[in-house]
């Protein structure tokens, strides 16, 4: 839905400050090791929990936390501490002088403040934070922003979505996007006699890393049947090749036969029904919508909501839901039941305490069962190898149970061929 679309972008951008980095020798997580990352955690969680005491109050504002579970966080990170990298370099400098720990010693306050001011005072470090920050506010923060508009219902203009972003990327990925994206970072560049071909190489390999990981995540929406809000679409132009599309896939049996399983589930806005795939003919002919075509895919897509809120419900619902009750009477009405809003308790839990006694019940059988047959294992092995004199016996005897089982297993084999002729 819309809100993974959210998550995706927010990965995305996760990814190119990943990938245009280099590990980072002091941390190693599973997923990965950057030390772009590295700096912005640790950088904001310095400057957002000491603020005050670093004498930052009424020079800058409070940075927020970098972290990977707060979207596009990373990227309003290195926005707001490049805008104030001076500010920050100049109180940060003046603390370190006051405590005399400016080239060495003190506590663990004191370490991470020089972090922050080597950081600030770096000029590839800065190239970086302003090169990141603008690819978040041109990119990543209006598309966000979008998806999370009318509640989540967005889903008819996926498509059309979709190809301006991909325009933006193919945009940057050009020797100009730099000065239609990154107009801070250019004149910084100028400033500190950086060269311009740098900051493009930035560009074009993010723009081909945000290109690889959105497409492959988020390619289902710019694919039926999720992409028929093309039939709606303001241009003529696509309305018509998107009808035509879907009049040569059922021409060619793409969506299966009729009344199946499969072709239900791929159509399941109806648009190969007797009263509505002639309206989509007349797309494919003419480029015209009918009014009843509009409303069925309206209704059936533009309707379905995916918002933040409502995911976070859902998901809260499913991590209630009891094993007992789904093993009962299956996921979809555990689900249900334990997103309820009225209180079952007093109607319900005489039925939910026999059912989870039974269960307590069938799990102590299932241990006491896996317990014996430990002990039977673990018994049989004690005698086996009391029994055996030398490896040499080992050896053979393991030999034997091989050639033994091979040949129950061929004699196995041939009986169930002659049974099948």
């Amino acid at each position: 839905g819309v809100v993974c679309c959210i998550h995706i972008l927010h990965d995305a951008f996760l990814d190119i400050c990943v990938k245009l980095s280099v590990p980072c020798p002091a941390w190693n997580r599973d997923s990965h090791n950057s030390v772009t990352v590295w700096f912005l955690e640790q950088i904001s969680t310095t400057l957002h929990n000491h603020h005050t005491i670093l004498g930052l109050d009424g020079f800058a504002v409070i940075i927020k936390l970098g972290m990977e579970t707060r979207w596009n966080s990373y990227g309003d990170v290195a926005a707001a501490v490049f805008t104030y990298r001076v500010v920050i370099r100049l109180r940060v400098r003046a603390f370190l002088e006051d405590r005399e720990t400016l080239d060495g010693g003190g506590v663990e306050l004191d370490e991470k403040a020089r972090l922050v001011l080597w950081a600030v005072s770096d000029e590839w470090t800065m190239l970086v934070f302003s090169f990141l920050g603008e690819i978040s506010r041109a990119l990543i923060s209006p598309a966000i922003f979008w998806l999370q508009r009318n509640e989540g219902r967005n889903l008819l203009a996926m498509p059309k979505f979709m190809r301006s972003l991909f325009a933006e990327l193919a945009l940057l990925d050009q020797d100009e996007g730099a000065d239609a994206f990154l107009h801070e970072t250019l004149a910084f560049a100028r400033h500190r006699g950086i060269a311009r071909e740098r900051v493009q190489r930035l560009a074009r390999d993010a723009a081909h890393f945000l290109s690889v990981y959105v497409s492959n995540r988020m390619g289902p929406f710019d694919r039926f049947p999720w992409s028929v809000g093309v039939l709606l679409d303001d241009d003529e132009r696509l309305r018509v090749a998107y009808a035509r599309a879907l009049v040569t896939a059922e021409r060619n049996g793409w969506f299966g036969r009729a009344g199946t399983a499969e072709r239900e589930k791929l159509d399941f806005v109806g648009l190969l029904s007797k009263e509505m795939w002639p309206l989509v003919v007349d797309v494919a002919n003419t480029g015209a919508v009918a009014r009843k075509l509009h409303q069925r895919v309206t209704l059936m897509i533009g309707t379905i909501i995916n918002e933040t809120s409502g995911s976070e419900r859902l998901v809260k619902t499913a991590r209630a839901t009891e094993g007992t009750t789904i093993k009962l009477g299956g996921l979809a009405a555990a689900v249900r039941a334990a997103g309820v809003p009225y209180d079952t308790g007093p109607h319900l839990e005489p039925f939910m305490a026999a059912a989870r006694a039974a269960e307590n019940e069938r799990q102590d059988a299932v241990r006491e069962a896996r317990e014996l047959l430990r002990v039977s294992v673990r018994e049989t092995a004690v005698r086996a190898t009391e029994e055996l004199t030398t490896l040499e016996d080992a050896i053979s005897l393991e030999r034997d149970d091989a050639a033994a089982l091979a040949t129950a297993l061929t004699a196995r084999r041939g009986a169930a061929e002659v049974r099948s002729r």
